[in-house]
């Protein structure tokens, strides 16, 4: 959803969490609080969902910064970020 908010020139705001959600940052973040040794590594999972409307329902739950602004989007520049996903 990112992608095509982005795509269609709207800003979007940065994630909380960004700048430690890389493996660098986990490990940074262990280490500041006095874990030795660290190792780290990614764990791929995919996610399915019964249909497009199932996807679209839980990207758009509105506590999050991205999607907040999109309940106020009108039928027209909803369907500018949908189409395209």
């Amino acid at each position: 959803m990112r992608k095509a908010l982005k795509a269609q020139g709207i800003d979007v705001p940065a994630l909380p969490g960004t700048q430690t959600s890389t493996l660098a940052g986990l490990a940074n973040l262990c280490g500041q609080a006095g874990f030795a040794d660290i190792t780290t590594t990614t764990i791929k999972a995919t996610v399915t969902f019964a249909n497009f409307h199932k996807f679209w329902e839980s990207q758009t739950i509105g506590y999050r910064p991205t999607t907040r602004s999109s309940m106020l989007w009108n039928p027209k520049e909803r369907e500018s970020v949908v189409l395209p996903l």
